[in-house]
């Protein structure tokens, strides 16, 4: 005899995803590389606060407060902060008697907190990219630290797995989807990985300012993986990557920066994620200056893919040398991507060293929101890098964004020479304004003539390091970003937002999970019916009742 409560689940899960694709226009998205909101391209400026949803200490409340002030709208979160051990909150329970988590059952009151950090961002327009995973396996530091407990870790977990190797540490087992270890109550690591992914879906899903990474600093080789070991375990991350797209029409981003911690000089690892179709964003760090950012991700800059570095790195964070970070991040948003400052400590928010570096992401804002950025690019269409457009200016080095006659922004550094600019610029006229990157001020405004390809210098001198940007418009040409983009947007996968992405995984709920941690529904079905007997089967018939009221209410 066949009971329907598995059919009633496959049913209800079915009909929220296709619920959850008829609002799919209210989700982000992406276009080429800008990312979108209900189908407008938005500009994120943000920062990397690792912590400020899991430790209980934060309010975090006063934080989003703190940013919006500053129109910061974008910062970036993990599910599990490890570092913080038991002290900070963790997706799984904590048995405070035994002193060890429990793979098998979820926290509650983190996944409240989650929720509710999200609700709270998503009221004052700040996006939220959320790190699923942050595993450093090939780092005896990770795996063994008494401090961090790490939940992986069969020392501090009551479900009996997972050990360490003979080198002792947990790589590759952490990226072997195959790996036949398993719990006590007979679950597999792919089985706890994929019930926290699910999880992540089930309860931020309904969210119109989330994307998900999979994981940060996936493979960075020495702690991550061995040297090389991207080319042997990128599959893992493509795997998660395509089960959040068949779940789900969230964006997902895959970090493809597979080098030394210590050295973020290159996009090895790239090759794998450039043309995944369930892949939306790449995310890197950097700590090169704009030129050579450039030729880093030149092969990647007409891929589609939305580019990212969602913290910034290099030997001084952004309290020590804030000139040199906002280099970093010019140079990323001159390649087409988006940049945000890395927060080691998410209690500082507000401070006055954070707000330094708040107010330089506002000025970067204002500056890229004067001129239609979504419309700008690096590159033509054949590739070829839009910085020839300039022939001298201001100064020795410089990077270019432009939509040819219509807008340009230029990024000019290094060496003063005291020159005016010369560049290629059609022959419309065109409104430009001279801006300081540290402060926003205008250092010179006016019209250029349209005949001689030349626009007058800056009215006062700028840094080697910070520069000075030079924008300029067809006044005719709007700043405010479309409602929708002129081939109606895309979220980057070819059938994102399409109820045929899902594939039977877990629907988005916006009242709570989708599976418990022990892989069981935690859908409140009581009751049961032989369908293959052919009685009826009331439960069946309220479901569907409800899951089409569901819907129909949504689709208002």
């Amino acid at each position: 005899m066949l009971r329907c409560s598995r059919t009633l689940q496959a049913i209800a899960t079915a009909v929220v995803v296709m619920a959850s694709a008829t609002e799919a226009h209210a989700q982000m998205g992406h276009d080429g590389r800008w990312l979108t909101r209900g189908g407008r391209p938005v500009y994120l400026v943000g920062f990397d606060c690792q912590e400020l949803a899991s430790d209980p200490s934060i309010d975090y409340v006063a934080a989003l407060d703190a940013f919006v002030s500053h129109r910061v709208n974008r910062v970036r979160i993990w599910t599990y902060t490890w570092f913080g051990g038991p002290a900070f909150m963790a997706p799984w329970h904590f048995d405070e008697s035994a002193g060890r988590y429990d793979l098998d059952r979820w926290n509650e009151d983190y996944w409240a907190r989650l929720q509710d950090f999200v609700a709270e961002a998503q009221r004052r327009d700040i996006v939220v990219e959320v790190s699923i995973f942050a595993p450093y396996p090939n780092a005896d530091w990770w795996w063994s630290d008494p401090d961090s407990r790490l939940a992986w870790n069969a020392e501090n977990n009551v479900n009996g797995v997972f050990w360490a190797n003979d080198r002792g540490v947990f790589y590759p087992q952490f990226f072997d989807l195959d790996l036949p270890d398993r719990s006590n109550s007979g679950r597999t690591l792919r089985d706890y990985q994929q019930a926290l992914v699910d999880e992540v879906v089930a309860r931020l899903g309904r969210f119109d300012n989330v994307f998900l990474e999979i994981a940060n600093e996936f493979a960075v080789e020495d702690v991550g993986a061995t040297a090389g070991g991207i080319h042997d375990v990128h599959g893992w991350q493509s795997h998660w990557a395509q089960r959040v797209a068949d779940t789900s029409a969230l964006p997902v981003s895959a970090h493809v920066q597979a080098i030394s911690p210590y050295s973020y000089a290159s996009v090895e690892g790239a090759q794998y994620f450039r043309d995944d179709p369930s892949i939306d964003v790449l995310s890197f760090r950097f700590n090169t200056s704009p030129d050579e950012i450039s030729a880093h991700l030149h092969d990647l800059q007409d891929s589609g893919k939305v580019l990212s570095v969602n913290e910034s790195s290099g030997t001084a964070d952004f309290y020590a040398d804030l000139d040199l970070q906002m280099h970093y991040a010019w140079g990323m948003l001159m390649s087409g991507g988006y940049f945000a400052l890395y927060e080691d400590d998410s209690s500082r928010v507000g401070s006055a060293g954070w707000t330094a570096g708040a107010e330089r992401l506002e000025v970067m804002r204002d500056i890229v929101e004067s001129a239609p950025f979504w419309e700008l690019s690096p590159v033509d269409g054949s590739g070829a890098e839009y910085d020839d457009l300039v022939h001298g200016g201001p100064a020795a080095g410089w990077q270019v964004l432009a939509s040819p006659g219509r807008a340009y922004i230029v990024f000019f550094w290094g060496e003063a020479t005291g020159s005016d600019v010369t560049m290629d610029m059609g022959s419309a006229p065109l409104d430009y304004a001279w801006r300081d990157p540290r402060d926003g001020s205008f250092l010179g405004e006016g019209r250029t003539d349209g005949s001689t390809g030349v626009v007058p210098g800056p009215a006062s001198g700028f840094g080697d390091t910070t520069g000075i940007v030079l924008v300029l418009r067809d006044p005719a040409v709007p700043t405010d970003p479309p409602s929708a983009l002129p081939d109606g947007g895309t979220s980057g996968s070819p059938d994102a937002g399409q109820s045929g992405r899902a594939d039977g995984g877990p629907g988005v709920d916006p009242t709570g999970s989708a599976t418990r941690p022990d892989g069981a529904s935690s859908a409140r079905l009581t009751g049961g019916c032989a369908i293959a007997e052919g009685r009826p089967c009331p439960g069946l018939v309220l479901l569907v009742g409800a899951a089409l009221g569901v819907l129909r209410r949504r689709r208002r």
